[in-house]
């Protein structure tokens, strides 16, 4: 997907991160937790949330932007004015915390608010080595790919779609939703 949501990205992750100790979480459960939300909302109800592109890498699916925003893998994002993320959340090499404790206004729909907390609900509690264990099974997310020696590739929503058993018409509906192209 090429047009990424860093406003409700930002949104996401300011919610996980007020539901976490200290305000702060590790990376990799972040971008796992988010993984985990677009994948659900994809399953339950033809839609996703971040509009974030997917890779796979060794530690489990990824989303490709926001994983540039963490500072986590190098790339460029198109410029948006105000930058959101960095107003509101500060990331080092291992976490990711809020900046300013409860100033952000959370946007969710009742039902993408349902979906972030039956992810949360479900997988919140694990550790950053459980949620990579649990990511990298293919029992669990069977459209992972194990990307050794290249590092990461590229995880098609098509390929998503093709395990959640949806089929071109989902495909067709979320390229003209979003108006883009989902190559």
């Amino acid at each position: 997907m090429t047009l990424f949501d860093e406003y409700k990205t930002v949104n996401l992750v300011c919610n996980i991160l007020e539901k976490s100790k200290n305000n702060t979480e590790n990376y990799v459960k972040i971008i796992h937790l988010l993984y985990l939300i677009d994948r659900r909302m994809i399953e339950l109800h033809d839609q996703v949330m971040t509009r974030d592109h997917y890779a796979s890498m060794t530690m489990g699916p990824v989303l490709c932007s926001t994983l540039c925003l963490i500072g986590q893998h190098p790339c460029e994002i198109p410029s948006k004015k105000p930058d959101y993320w960095s107003i509101y959340i500060k990331s080092d090499k291992t976490t990711v915390s809020l900046r300013h404790e409860n100033q952000r206004s959370h946007e969710f729909s009742p039902m993408e608010a349902r979906v972030i907390e039956q992810v949360l609900a479900d997988h919140g509690a694990m550790s950053p080595i459980e949620s990579i264990k649990y990511m990298t099974n293919p029992d669990n997310i069977p459209e992972w790919t194990d990307p050794r020696p290249y590092g990461i590739l590229q995880l098609p929503i098509c390929r998503i779609l093709r395990f959640l058993g949806k089929g071109l018409e989902v495909y067709q509906a979320l390229e003209e939703r979003y108006e883009v192209s989902l190559f």
